[in-house]
């Protein structure tokens, strides 16, 4: 290329102020100079000019190399004008000037590249470089602004869509799609000359998707930002026990559905090497599978959903992850708990209700009909960093409750059905400083207050006073549990007895025969003249008074773990199986294979409102015949 095409025109750059500030030259070499007329315009080559085409776009500032050289007269300087204004001068033939693409607004404009050279003439002017020939040249600039921005993506018709800025130079063949497959590695995935790409591959698994432009010349030119990085949006998983005591496995429909080939659901047991499959589907909006039988209340599972693409290169046989949607630690059963809580203990308070104590600082009054809370009550002394409601008791109806509340040991007493309504009791003058027991507690509101030495205190919470005390200076004595009226006391001493208490005094009603004790017992919850045995072969219940039968039945499983007293029920464990049994003959009910992990779990359940209460945090809703 040279400019030699280009007219040049003789620079005259005389100037008033020129010519007034002047320096003083000597007289023979001002006026006896000979001066060559003739001299003909330079040929001037361009070696090296970064600007070939007519138009130039401009994404960003650029700096352009130059370098021009002339036959006969040397180059004077090269000047810069945009948009008729000079930016830069540069007074050599070779070089680099910088465009700035910040300071020119979004559009077109023109550059202009202006080479001087001497004249030749070897006239005062040529000499003082006053004189000379410029070549000039023009071009179309366009400043492209905002071409660096993120793509947008969106869903259409199912699939990932993005779009961005077009491309507006004329050396444009197409458009290049990528996603990256590691840091150093990027895999193509399609390629176009529209402004938009669909990958209908992408399930929502996340990841970065690059454009670039395929120039006329082979050359890749970055185009957007980057890349654009999609966060990760599969489907969300739930797991739903219901009241039919059926599991179901539920996701939410994809949002890039049309990209999903199939979709497989998995479950695996807690010891279990790997998953199971027990569902697969191509139905989009088939977003739901029925756990199968086989898999016991109780039991703790990890759920899977695993999305196979249509056709995506991120996709390999031997590694799932990024296509998976996994659930860890769900419960076969209802679970009632809020996230990272646990229970310590957990008490029958009424027919329908039930409280118990969340993590170490609070009581929770549970319904079963609605499946809420009724009533939290929280307790956090500044001063004391131990587990709060320590020794949790309510009496045989339920009606009240008692704990250990702080690092002094006081007892908290209060009505269930309004815990934070309560009242506070100092007994660590009659109590074990060393082992504070369990306060039994009556409907009375008089409680069993285990002694530093050898016996019990019966409390009256109505006065603050103590109005019994159960000694046997022999063998020591325990009071185990109080009628909800306060006045029937299973203890033990030498043996495991029933006594009557009135004005302070304890007569003997009856007196186990064996050495130990009964392998249950406890007062009736809504008849307070009445208690329950089992020895392992027969339940009975009796009345108080004189331990007179009112009816029994035969009964040979390993334990029982409660009685609802109000639905006439009675939970049972034996052999792997929970057994909800008729309170009246013993007859079955239910019978609900429960997961033996060592834990024993099972044997803190409880019975209520026809619901089987685990203290692991879920609910069995017993079946009704």
């Amino acid at each position: 290329m040279t400019l030699k095409n280009l007219l040049p025109r003789i620079l005259l750059l005389f100037s008033v102020s020129f010519l007034l500030s002047s320096c003083e030259f000597e007289t023979d070499r001002v006026y006896n100079r000979e001066v060559n007329r003739n001299m003909q315009p330079p040929d001037v080559a361009v070696v090296d000019l970064d600007l070939d085409n007519d138009t130039i776009f401009l994404f960003y500032s650029k700096g352009f190399s130059f370098r021009f050289v002339s036959n006969n007269q040397p180059v004077e300087s090269v000047r810069i004008v945009i948009d008729g204004t000079e930016t830069q001068i540069i007074t050599s033939g070779e070089g680099m000037f910088i465009i700035d693409h910040n300071g020119l607004s979004e559009g077109q404009h023109t550059l202009e590249l202006n080479l001087i050279t001497s004249s030749g003439t070897n006239s005062i002017a040529d000499i003082i470089g006053a004189e000379g020939y410029i070549f000039s040249k023009s071009w179309v600039l366009y400043v492209v602004k905002d071409f660096n921005t993120r793509h947008e993506a969106r869903v259409k018709d199912g699939c990932l869509n993005f779009s961005w800025k077009e491309y507006p130079a004329g050396d444009f063949r197409e458009y290049v799609i990528y996603r990256e497959k590691n840091y150093f590695e990027k895999i193509e995935v399609g390629r176009t000359t529209s402004t938009e790409f669909t990958d209908c591959s992408y399930v929502g698994e996340g990841g970065k998707y690059f454009v670039e432009v395929l120039k006329k010349d082979g050359q890749f030119f970055d185009w957007g930002w980057g890349y654009t990085e999609l966060n990760i949006e599969l489907p969300e998983l739930s797991f739903v026990y219901d009241r039919g005591n059926m599991s179901t496995i539920i996701w939410t429909k994809s949002k890039y559905y049309n990209a999903i080939r199939k979709t497989y659901v998995g479950a695996m047991r807690r010891n279990d090497p790997k998953y199971t499959r027990i569902k697969e589907t191509d139905n989009p909006d088939d977003t739901t599978c029925l756990m199968p039988a086989g898999y016991y209340f109780g039991e703790t599972l990890n759920i899977k959903i695993h999305l196979e693409p249509e056709n995506n290169v991120m996709y390999f046989p031997d590694y799932y992850s990024r296509f998976d949607i996994e659930l860890t630690n769900q419960t076969v059963g209802y679970n009632f708990l809020p996230p990272f809580a646990t229970v310590f203990a957990l008490r029958q308070t009424s027919a329908d209700e039930f409280i118990y104590t969340e993590g170490c600082d609070s009581l929770v009054r549970f319904s079963v009909t609605s499946l809420t809370p009724l009533e939290k009550f929280t307790y956090e002394p500044s001063y004391c960093s131990m587990c709060k409601f320590l020794n949790f008791q309510v009496s045989s109806s339920g009606k009240f409750l008692s704990a250990f509340i702080d690092c002094n040991y006081d007892l908290l007493l209060a009505e269930s059905e309004s815990i934070g309504i309560n009242k506070r009791y100092n007994l660590r003058h009659i109590s074990n400083p060393n082992a504070f027991s369990s306060v039994p507690v009556s409907d009375a509101r008089t409680g069993i207050v285990t002694q530093r030495q050898s016996g019990f205190y019966i409390y009256d919470f109505n006065t603050s006073e103590v109005k019994g005390y159960y000694n046997n200076e022999l063998y020591g004595a325990t009071g185990l549990a109080i009628s909800s009226g306060g006045n029937y006391i299973f203890l033990k001493d030498d043996k495991f007895r029933l006594v009557s208490y009135e004005n302070s005094s304890f007569d003997p009603v009856w007196v186990y025969p064996g050495y130990d004790i009964p392998k249950f017992y406890c007062f009736h919850g809504t008849d307070p003249e009445k208690l329950i045995i089992w020895d392992g072969l027969v339940i009975s219940v009796r009345n108080c008074s004189d331990f007179s039968l009112v009816l029994d039945f035969p009964l040979t499983d390993e334990m029982i773990l409660s009685v609802d007293f109000y639905s006439n029920e009675m939970l049972t464990y034996s052999g792997g199986h929970l057994f909800v049994r008729n309170f009246t003959d013993g007859s079955l009910i239910d019978d609900v294979p429960v997961v033996t992990d060592g834990s024993e779990w099972y044997k803190n359940c409880k019975l209520i409102n026809h619901a089987i209460i685990a203290s692991k945090g879920f609910i069995y809703f017993v079946k009704q015949v």
